[in-house]
């Protein structure tokens, strides 16, 4: 993504709705904190069921239990509050991006139109702006929720045996080397894609703009060839998009499980050599759990931003392209006149 347009982009529409991202970034921190919690009170009641319920634990058990549905409930609230709050600055950058660019395309030359197609800038404004509002909405959730999980519970799953923790890890080196194979694919297709669903679009309002003329000469069997191969183009480029995503996200997910099956193993070698408690390794696999969603979101974070790093290439045209004025009083040859006098004119209707 052209840093250049980005900090554009962020200047322009995202840096004034940092309070709502504050909010909903403290909130999902809020949420993360209540998912550690919820470990730990387990784990507090299993260790109390394996050494054996006494009288003493008869107010105990029930207040653990009690507990862990309230921090549910809480988290529920919490964490729909977190949504409400980012993902509302993506509707309003939407918005705001669309009537600043409109203004722009109003005071753009008859030039700038003749380079692109009507159906191709429709393309432009329509769903390539919709792909970043889904980054700096759905996105930038998944992003703060990778952060905070991966911290706060990393940090929890380390204090409970470190080695078991780097061993349950291991198999994000794997992904790591994947990711870094299939992303650069992923993104050529995901641009070819973009580029020929803005030439579908061109293609078809072309057609209904000039639907009379076509009718009139009998042509509709030769536009409907036309079609069908933008159709085709659309079709193939966004199957090697889907076919790579297909073999990219459970191959996430089949890591997760990896890492699962090495907590099994050697978690449970630890619990016989009486180095963990069965607590302990309850807690970890519930810690594991959570840690399972946001490294299997990495995956979908990486094609969210593919497809806006294409979108903010796409409608950076828009951005960079001199205003009419601009260009009439600039071009070569043309001086700039400091005042325009008019003498002697007479109109008559």
């Amino acid at each position: 993504m052209s840093h250049t347009g980005m900090r554009r982009f962020a200047k322009l529409f995202v840096f004034e709705l940092w309070p709502w991202y504050l909010g909903g970034a403290a909130c999902l921190a809020v949420t993360n904190l209540i998912n550690l919690e919820i470990p730990q009170l387990a784990k507090s009641l299993v260790n109390h069921l394996h050494a054996g319920v006494t009288a003493a634990d008869g107010d105990k058990l029930p207040n653990l239990a009690l507990a862990i549905m309230g921090l549910g409930l809480a988290q529920i609230f919490i964490r729909s509050s977190s949504r409400i709050l980012i993902f509302w600055p993506g509707r309003k950058l939407e918005a705001s991006s669309k009537s600043y660019i409109f203004r722009r395309v109003m005071r753009l030359p008859q030039l700038f139109y003749d380079r692109f197609g009507m159906g191709d800038l429709i393309s432009r404004f329509s769903n390539d702006l919709g792909q970043l509002r889904i980054f700096f909405a759905f996105g930038m959730l998944q992003i703060l929720n990778l952060i905070f999980i991966s911290a706060f519970t990393l940090y929890q799953m380390l204090q409970v045996h470190r080695l078991l923790t780097l061993s349950a890890l291991s198999p994000i080196i794997l992904m790591l080397v994947i990711t870094r194979i299939i992303m650069p694919k992923m993104q050529a297709f995901t641009r070819k894609n973009q580029e020929a669903v803005g030439l579908l679009t061109n293609r078809v309002t072309e057609t209904f703009t000039n639907i009379h003329v076509i009718q009139t000469n009998a042509s509709e069997r030769s536009f409907m060839q036309l079609i069908a191969e933008e159709n085709e183009k659309v079709y193939s480029t966004d199957m090697k998009v889907l076919l790579l995503r297909t073999l990219f996200f459970p191959l996430l997910t089949a890591l997760t499980g990896l890492s699962q099956l090495v907590v099994l193993f050697y978690g449970g070698y630890l619990v016989t050599t009486g180095l963990i408690s069965i607590g302990d390794i309850l807690a970890f696999n519930i810690y594991l759990s959570y840690l399972a969603f946001p490294l299997t979101s990495i995956g979908i974070i990486i094609a969210v931003y593919q497809r806006s790093k294409t979108a903010l290439e796409r409608i950076e045209p828009f951005f960079t392209e001199d205003l009419e004025h601009r260009q009439a009083l600039s071009g070569p040859g043309l001086p700039t006149p400091a005042q325009v006098v008019i003498k002697d004119l007479d109109f008559t209707y």
